[in-house]
């Protein structure tokens, strides 16, 4: 029941809008049975809530970052090879010369100020670090994306390993070895073995890579090298590396030219060194909020891809369509979806998703719906786990600290009673 409806039906003239409110929130606890559902069914038309649980949006997004990412890396490739973005260009600044220039040009709103990085980021070992993480990045993101990895300017350029026959020599391999899988499965098969082979040859190329810093030429070539890396990460795919952040959420990605990303601060004078208990707060920090978040980002399915869920809705609707089969005896078996009777059961699955389709199709929203309400559950119970561990360890920190208080506090006054005072003859418990 909507809330005008509740409101209507159920609630009296003098009642209050805060009190209506939370009569509803009683109904609808009342009619799913539980607080979390009743939540979620207030919530589930949020635009930013579906965007963040719900798989359509997911798929919606996933397509709009692929279509986004594939013009931004051409029109970036394009001015990288025209010299551009060159590093030895004064005005380059790390690869923000083009919120810089042209959107003055343009009479754009200024640019969000770019937030800044520790002084640390310009050591070499530091930068030799980002710059193979970086370009493991572009490597594997790309590739997720769907980017023609041979047109990407700033990975090495490398001969795909297998010709069109061993491609198709793998195929019909796969289709042999497939255990009662179709000839268009193995096909598919062969394909994607296909198309993986020249991006695993790539990443192999990439990891192989000695980074060379030690002298001040290398370290600036580097440095110029893992900018537009870095460059390439947030124009093309809305990754701030230095923020620890990728900007998966359709609203934030389009909207990222007004976001502001991270850059690496002034960079020290000559013998300028940082005080070392500030250096070892900064390496702590980037190790949990930059390394930590990219080498299991590297790990890792497209999170986009994730959302979609597309193998457990498959997999349901799999499960459906199963439950909708019956057999009436060995050589008739039909199904809830029409009255026509087959043979064998596996001509009832064919004849379903050949002629079925507007009925699958309203199958998969259901799932996608359940899924939506499956996700939301999870990540607000783990928010609630997270959120106790927290206060239980608040708690426990406050208790450790007055502890250590009491145990301070005893310890001056033990001091205080056995400190030693000079005394004069005849004085009161003078020896």
């Amino acid at each position: 029941m909507s809330f005008k409806r509740f409101l209507l039906e159920r609630v009296p003239d003098n009642v209050s809008p805060a009190e209506a409110q939370q009569l509803y929130d009683a109904y609808l606890t009342q009619h799913f049975g539980d607080g979390l559902r009743a939540k979620f069914e207030q919530e589930k038309n949020n635009d930013s809530v579906r965007a963040t649980f719900h798989p359509a949006a997911f798929e919606e997004s996933l397509a709009r970052h692929r279509e986004d990412a594939a013009t931004q890396a051409a029109v970036l490739a394009m001015e990288i090879r025209e010299g551009k973005y060159d590093p030895i260009r004064p005005d380059f600044n790390q690869g923000l010369l083009d919120s810089a220039t042209e959107q003055a040009e343009d009479g754009a709103a200024a640019p969000a100020v770019p937030k800044e990085g520790p002084a640390c980021l310009w050591k070499p070992d530091r930068v030799a670090h980002d710059y193979k993480v970086a370009k493991r990045l572009v490597c594997v993101i790309d590739h997720q994306r769907g980017l023609n990895l041979s047109d990407n300017p700033l990975l090495p350029q490398v001969a795909a390993p297998a010709a069109e026959g061993e491609a198709q020599d793998a195929a019909e391999d796969g289709k042999a070895a497939a255990d009662g899988a179709t000839a268009a499965e193995a096909s598919a098969d062969g394909a994607e073995a296909q198309a993986e082979a020249p991006f695993r040859t790539m990443l192999s190329e990439v990891e192989s890579e000695q980074v060379l810093v030690d002298e001040e030429d290398a370290l600036q070539d580097k440095l110029g090298h893992l900018d537009l890396l870095l460059t390439w990460l947030w124009r093309v795919h809305g990754i701030d590396y230095y923020g620890g952040k990728e900007l998966l959420l359709l609203t934030e990605y389009s909207e990222r030219s007004s976001h502001a990303r991270t850059i690496r601060g002034p960079r020290p004078e000559e013998g300028e060194e940082q005080d070392e208990e500030e250096a070892k707060a900064d390496r702590a920090d980037l190790a949990d909020r930059v390394d930590s978040v990219w080498a299991a980002r590297l790990e890792q399915p497209d999170p986009l891809l994730q959302g979609c869920q597309r193998e457990e809705i498959e997999k349901r609707l799999n499960d459906y369509v199963e439950s909708q089969i019956r057999r009436e005896n060995d050589k008739k078996w039909g199904s809830s979806f029409s009255n026509k009777y087959f043979l064998e059961k596996r001509f009832v699955v064919k004849h379903v998703f050949n002629k079925h389709q507007q009925r699958l199709d309203e199958q998969r929203a259901t799932i996608r719906d359940e899924l939506y309400w499956l996700a939301y559950e999870s990540a607000k119970k783990a928010g609630h786990v997270a959120e106790r561990a927290a206060a239980k360890q608040r708690e426990a920190d406050k208790v450790a600290a007055a502890r250590a208080a009491a145990a301070g506090q005893a310890g001056e006054a033990d001091g205080a009673a056995g400190e030693w005072h000079g005394g004069y003859e005849g004085e009161e418990g003078y020896v």
